[in-house]
């Protein structure tokens, strides 16, 4: 659903996706966040947005690691567009370790923030990206110790109660719930976000055309 940003024409989209989405097979009970923003810099927006999906039986579809593949699958688009040739390898690495490192990193901050290691929720799209990696991230994944779970045993985890009271830039819930702790972040993150991606990307995936 599209917000126009104010509340009611909110709740209007989720009554309206709700309506076509009720006697589907398959449906669940959460609703994500357009951008995972639940209303900006408005508290009281917010609030209202909180108290009506929880009137209407609706939780929230939290996420708590980014691989940021939108933002990798951007820059590929525009690559293309540009008539440059990408390694395919490096791409396929670059892919797999956005996401291992964003795992890792949120679990060394959920073990911080929380003093344990909750089940995590990784925000993926449906890309080309994704149709021609996601295999080789799941065994790559596997070998770093991770357990791949459905997302209704991840959102039996109790973090599914938690509404911190911060405004968060990220997005994602470790970090909200580690800024309303005032939790002492890792001292050295390993996650490889966009601005680190993308002179990787720029550097070892696009090829170097040898000048005539």
């Amino acid at each position: 659903a599209v917000s126009k940003g104010v509340t009611g024409d909110f709740s209007a989209d989720v009554d309206l996706a709700e309506t076509w989405l009720k006697d589907r097979p398959g449906r669940r009970a959460w609703m994500r966040f357009p951008y995972l923003i639940e209303g900006g810099t408005d508290r009281a927006k917010r609030d209202a947005v909180r108290a009506g999906l929880a009137a209407r039986g609706l939780r929230n579809g939290y996420v708590t690691a980014d691989g940021s593949d939108w933002f990798l699958e951007d820059l590929v688009i525009k690559a293309k567009s540009e008539g440059k040739q990408l390694d395919m390898e490096q791409l396929r690495r670059l892919y797999i370790r956005m996401h291992v490192s964003s795992a890792e990193s949120q679990d060394d901050l959920a073990r911080v923030a929380l003093g344990r290691s909750p089940a995590h929720v990784m925000l993926m799209h449906e890309t080309d990206l994704a149709a021609l990696f996601l295999p080789d991230l799941v065994v790559e994944l596997h070998r770093n110790g991770w357990r791949i779970i459905t997302a209704d045993e991840a959102y039996r985890d109790k973090l599914k109660a938690a509404q911190p009271d911060v405004q968060n830039a990220r997005g994602d819930l470790i970090s909200a719930i580690a800024v309303e702790k005032n939790a002492q972040w890792p001292i050295w993150p390993i996650w490889i976000h966009p601005g680190i991606a993308e002179p990787i990307f720029n550097e070892r995936v696009v090829k170097k055309v040898a000048l005539p």
